[in-house]
């Protein structure tokens, strides 16, 4: 999967995209700080600036 804008690929990290995704696709409910760090980051130990 890819994102764009206007037809034009935006590189963004795989981090990132997994982010979004997730965001959209549960849009109709609270996301957890902690279900995010399990889906995005694997579980690791992240800081709130990554």
């Amino acid at each position: 999967m890819e994102l764009r804008r206007r037809g034009s690929v935006i590189p963004i990290e795989p981090q990132v995209f997994s982010l979004l995704e997730l965001l959209i696709t549960q849009h109709n409910r609270f996301v957890s700080k902690d279900e995010i760090n399990e889906i995005v980051w694997g579980g690791r130990s992240v800081s709130d600036s990554a």
